[in-house]
């Protein structure tokens, strides 16, 4: 059985995203990406009429988690998914406390909603704010430091910075 779905998005960084995260999780006998400028089209090819049913079922999800990140719901927040989010950070995770302690004392709406981050902060500074966090942990790992001071420290150094 074959089925093709196409999607469109409206910039480099969605597409780039969304083909990664169905690389990541999109398990079927055969299926190829093509990519035309921002339009996407994927064709999913097994002998298994359920497994077509379900991959197809994982690339909507997976459509819906992606246009997500970019657009703002009424409220004006962003929801991010918090494996898309934490997806490079996985070899020394941290907390997802730490980030919403720090995006609150840094005036952002932040909060646990359902496995997604829901603030008010774009994709790129928040990718930039985790990139920064993983670092000071990485290096606090590195030193033998446990979690609980870890997370102290952390909290300490960005509070320090956004007092200067």
């Amino acid at each position: 059985m074959e089925k093709s779905l196409i999607f469109k998005f409206s910039n480099n960084e969605l597409t780039t995203l969304f083909i990664e995260e169905l690389e990541e999780n999109l398990d079927v006998d055969t299926f190829s990406i093509s990519v035309k400028g921002n339009t996407v089209k994927i064709t999913i090819v097994s002998r298994d009429r359920n497994k077509v049913f379900h991959a197809m079922e994982v690339i909507k999800e997976t459509y819906g988690k992606v246009r997500g990140i970019f657009s703002r719901d009424r409220e004006g927040l962003y929801s991010y998914p918090l494996e898309i989010l934490f997806r490079n950070f996985l070899n020394h995770p941290f907390p997802i406390d730490i980030l919403i302690e720090i995006l609150k004392k840094r005036g952002y709406i932040a909060y646990l909603d359902q496995g997604h981050l829901r603030t008010n902060i774009n994709f790129y500074e928040i990718n930039e704010l985790l990139l920064r966090i993983f670092k000071i942990n990485q290096s606090l790992i590195e030193k033998n430091i446990d979690p609980s001071t870890r997370e102290k420290l952390i909290l300490q150094a960005f509070l320090e910075e956004s007092e200067k």
